[in-house]
C-alpha cells in the first residue's frame, strides 16, 4: 500500500459537475505495486440480476501472492450499473473493482467534506438571494430523461461524502419533482454504503 499515493480526480461528471477516479488511473496505478510485489487479482461473478431499471452484480475479488498460491484475500464487492444495455455487466465489474480496489487499499482521492451518517438526505446549501427566473416547464419524457441521467450519476458515487455532494447539487439544479422521484434511489445507494 505504501506504493500507491493518493490520487487526483481526474474524471469529470458535467451533468452533476463533479470529479471523480476514473477506473482507469486507479488501475494503472495500483498495477505498477501489483507486479512490483508479484500480486495478482482474479474477479468472480457469484449472482447478478437486473432490478428497478438497474443492473446488479456480485462478486469476489481475491488477491493472489503469485509465489504462493495458497496465500489470497478474498473481498466480496457490489457492481451497479444504470445502464440497460450489453456493456451493463462490464459496468458493474468496473464500478465493482474500481471501489474494492480504493476500500482496500485505503487509496485517498482527492478533497471531500467529511460527512456524518443521516436517515434524512441532506439539506441544501442555501443559494444567494437573486431575483427570481421565470424555469420553462419540463415534459414528462424530459424528466424521465433527466431521472435517469441523475440515477446513473448516483450509481457511480464511490463514497458517502460523495453521494452527499452529489445530492446537494440535485437540490440546487433540479425542481421538486426531480429531487423527490430521485430521493428513493439516493436512499437505496445511501444504504448500500452503509451495509459494506
Amino acid at each position: 500500500m505504501k506504493d500507491i499515493s493518493g490520487m487526483e480526480k481526474t474524471g469529470t461528471n458535467r451533468a452533476m459537475k463533479y470529479d471523480f477516479i476514473t477506473i482507469d488511473d486507479v488501475v494503472n496505478a495500483v498495477r505498477k505495486s501489483f507486479i512490483k510485489h508479484r500480486i495478482t487479482f482474479v474477479a468472480d461473478t457469484e449472482s447478478w440480476e437486473f432490478l428497478e431499471n438497474k443492473f446488479y452484480m456480485n462478486l469476489s475479488l481475491t488477491f493472489h501472492n503469485a509465489d504462493n498460491p495458497d496465500d489470497k484475500e478474498t473481498v466480496r464487492a457490489l457492481g451497479i450499473s444504470c445502464q440497460m444495455t450489453d456493456t451493463a455487466p462490464g459496468k458493474a465489474i468496473a464500478y465493482a473493482v474500481k471501489n474494492t480496489l480504493l476500500k482496500t487499499l485505503l487509496i485517498p482521492g482527492g478533497k471531500h467534506e467529511d460527512v456524518e451518517l443521516e436517515d434524512k438526505p441532506p439539506a441544501p446549501t442555501p443559494a444567494p438571494s437573486v431575483a427570481p427566473v421565470a424555469v420553462p416547464q419540463q415534459t414528462r419524457e424530459q424528466k424521465r430523461e433527466i431521472l435517469m441521467q441523475i440515477k446513473e450519476e448516483l450509481s457511480e458515487v464511490m463514497s458517502l461524502a460523495e453521494l452527499r455532494s452529489a445530492w446537494t447539487l440535485i437540490t440546487r439544479e433540479h425542481a421538486k419533482d426531480i429531487q423527490d422521484a430521485a430521493y428513493t434511489y439516493y436512499k437505496k445507494i445511501r444504504e448500500s454504503f452503509l451495509t459494506k
